[in-house]
């Protein structure tokens, strides 16, 4: 490079910062350049802003989907524990829909197989929904009604003074709870000559300790006329305080003193009674075993016309009559112009369902819970 071309090179920098090109006169302004990149700047930063403030709200909007999510499945779940009060309740589920929580859950039950059974709650919040899942087995163990009895009573639930009592069949030896009332139907037709039948289960929750004691299970009357019945009547034997089965028929009774239920356990008791002529035969059984077959005196008072009044754990409904039951009636059968017979009776015994538990008594058991 020659000396014209440096020296050239040295004017043209200093026209650049100086802002003077040959004899053109032209000027260079550094505010203009300064605003220009300070422009540059503020775009920038107004871009990342709004980038910054879309991600701010769509994380927003993430969290509270999460939380909504979240609270739906919540809400689905409270419709199966919802559910399975209704079950444990009245033994079954209603398909409907339920306002909870800000939402909603709507459960359904469909039965897989007669004991098995799968329930399905969707929880619903906004936009937002959760679906639970869950199969399981139910049974109740509830005693089911002797089959062909002409009045078969399930002790779950009754009502007292009006308003419905769940007491599980239990009797506490007082006039109340004590079920009475009057059947549609005649319960027995008096006068007939033919056989009849009254069988019931029940436990003795408290051990007798008094001999002289008499208890109720079932009462069958008219008018105040007590009829027939199946009771319990203790005695003193070899110095233990039994609880023996009776049979009642107008004004005779009937008492099997070989058999003994003051032992705290469910035991399925009944009695058969038939009027030939002026003689009475009687058959009582526990559990199935044939404890009395006699034939007795005739009547003092005979029984007429026909019965169709009940009364559970007393003689009647009047309060004053004594001898109520103490323990657990389960259920109570009574067969007008019918004898069961002893290999019945055994079958009634052996296919009764389990009843360790409390009348009403269910097992409900969870199979799997899943979402869907």
């Amino acid at each position: 490079m020659n000396k014209i071309e440096i020296e050239d090179k040295v004017e043209s920098s200093e026209a650049f910062f100086t802002g003077k090109f040959g004899d053109k006169g032209v000027k260079a302004y550094p505010g203009v350049a300064l605003t220009a990149v300070a422009l540059v700047v503020v775009i920038l930063f107004g871009i990342m802003g709004t980038f910054l403030l879309y991600v701010s709200s769509s994380g927003g909007l993430s969290a509270a989907g999460y939380l909504n999510g979240h609270k739906a499945y919540y809400i689905a779940n409270a419709g199966i524990e919802f559910a399975l009060a209704e079950l444990k309740s009245t033994g079954s589920i209603t398909d409907q829909t339920v306002t909870y929580d800000g939402g909603e859950f709507t459960i359904t039950n469909m039965s897989l197989t007669d004991t098995t059974y799968r329930l399905s709650s969707t929880g619903t919040i906004g936009k937002y929904t959760r679906n639970i899942q869950m199969d399981y087995y139910f049974v109740n163990v509830l005693p089911t009604y002797f089959e062909g009895a002409s009045m078969s009573w399930n002790l779950v639930e009754w009502e007292v003074d009006g308003s419905t009592q769940d007491v599980s069949g239990t009797f506490n030896g007082e006039p109340e709870p004590v079920i009475s009332g009057e059947n549609n139907e005649p319960l027995i037709t008096s006068g007939s000559g033919e056989p009849f039948t009254l069988v019931a289960w029940i436990r003795l929750d408290t051990i007798w300790t008094n001999p002289n004691t008499t208890m109720v299970i079932v009462s069958l009357y008219q008018d105040q006329n007590r009829g027939y019945a199946l009771y319990l009547d203790g005695d003193l034997i070899g110095g233990e305080v039994y609880a023996q089965v009776g049979l009642r028929y107008g004004n005779y009774y009937t008492v099997a003193t070989n058999t003994n239920v003051n032992d705290g356990e469910w035991h399925l008791v009944a009695g058969v009674a038939e009027r030939n002529g002026n003689n009475i035969s009687t058959k009582i059984y526990v559990d199935g075993v044939l404890f009395s077959d006699m034939v007795e005196r005739t009547p003092g008072n005979p029984v007429t016309g026909s019965v169709d009044s009940y009364s559970i754990g007393g003689w009647d409904d009047t309060g004053t009559s004594g001898d109520y039951f103490n323990g657990v009636i389960n259920s109570v059968g009574v067969y007008d112009q019918v004898e069961l017979t002893q290999e019945e009776l055994q079958q009634i015994y052996e296919e009764i369902p389990d009843t360790s538990g409390t009348p009403g008594y269910t097992i409900t058991q969870i199979s799997s819970v899943s979402e869907f």
